[in-house]
């Protein structure tokens, strides 16, 4: 029987979503404190309460949400905060990477017609399947793949 369909978890399947969060977080958290001034300790306490109310460590809006931060930008943090995002980004450009073996493994499936399905509860990974998705089409450009 041949197999069509491969459905996976992502993070930490493909590539390892704790080094990804640990390095985006770490970035930005870095250039708001930069940035701010703000004490250090508050603004992890924040981080944590925040994450305790959503239930994930990945709430995109979590800056705007910081009462620290409200106090020193009211409506403008975002505005104060683009280099914390910036660094967010680029620190998840330069972590995710998937696990050795994952892109040929990836690359073979495709050739012998195999759709992938990958799941994540995870923001970071959904990131993670689009780049895996990218580099199926930059080995095989012809293939037929979903959009993302």
């Amino acid at each position: 029987m041949n197999k069509k369909l491969l459905i996976t978890d992502v993070d930490n399947t493909l590539f390892d979503w704790q080094e990804v969060w640990y390095q985006t977080f770490s970035a930005m958290v870095g250039q708001v404190l930069s940035i701010s001034g703000v004490d250090e300790e508050r603004l992890y306490a924040e981080c944590s309460a925040i994450h305790q109310r959503y239930g994930t460590s990945e709430y995109s809006q979590i800056l705007g949400e910081l009462p620290c931060l409200q106090e020193l930008y009211g409506d403008n943090i975002y505005d104060h905060m683009a280099p914390a995002i910036d660094a967010f980004r680029a620190a998840r450009r330069d972590a995710l990477r998937l696990y050795p073996g994952v892109l040929e493994t990836l690359g073979t499936l495709n050739c012998e017609g195999v759709a992938g399905l990958f799941s994540s509860p995870n923001r970071s990974a959904a990131h993670g399947a689009r780049e895996a998705r990218r580099e199926r089409r930059r080995i095989d450009p012809g293939g037929s793949y979903p959009s993302g």
